[in-house]
């Protein structure tokens, strides 16, 4: 309880500050993007593969972290995070969450609708350049782009809609 809510004010800290630079890239200008999910989700892994063989030959770089309730091992092909790699006083304690916070993606994205204090504290502390998301006019402040969705599309259909807000965002 006292970490939740201390990295829940540590999140508002870094929203009302939000002194890192935001901007959209130019598509053809993409190098690496980030996506953030919770892995209760239902074939997370085969989406987004099929997302980095779509930008893969244009030389895009994506770098995924998913959110587990309870920790496990680290695993080569899934890189993740619980509420373990925090500390009780709310800072980041893992050096993979911390090198992901710090990561200057292009784009992160964030293709689900969720209410996770950890996903938000990511959100808003990450350097990256966009940030983006599902459509929810009470979280208008953890993205830069925003694209609608119904709750039972697809993910792959969801990273489609993703992609061509992103092409014509400039």
């Amino acid at each position: 309880m006292i970490k939740l809510n201390q990295i829940k004010r540590k999140t508002k800290s870094a929203l009302r500050k939000n002194n890192n630079p935001r901007s959209g890239r130019k598509f053809d200008q993409i190098k690496k993007i980030g996506i953030l999910y919770d892995v209760t989700a239902a074939q997370i892994s085969e989406d987004i593969d099929r997302l980095t063989r779509i930008l893969a030959p244009m030389g895009v770089v994506i770098k995924e972290m998913g959110y587990l309730d309870k920790p496990q091992k680290q695993n080569q092909s899934m890189h993740t995070f619980s509420k373990e790699d925090f500390s009780l006083f709310g800072k980041v304690k893992s050096s993979h969450v911390e090198d992901f916070i710090e990561e200057p993606f292009d784009y992160l994205i964030h293709p689900f609708s969720s209410n996770n204090p950890l996903i938000d504290y990511i959100l808003a502390h990450s350097k990256a350049y966009c940030r983006v998301g599902l459509h929810d006019p009470a979280r208008e402040q953890f993205y830069d782009l925003m694209v609608f969705s119904k709750g039972s599309e697809p993910l792959s259909k969801v990273l489609d809609q993703i992609l061509e807000s992103v092409k014509i965002f400039q």
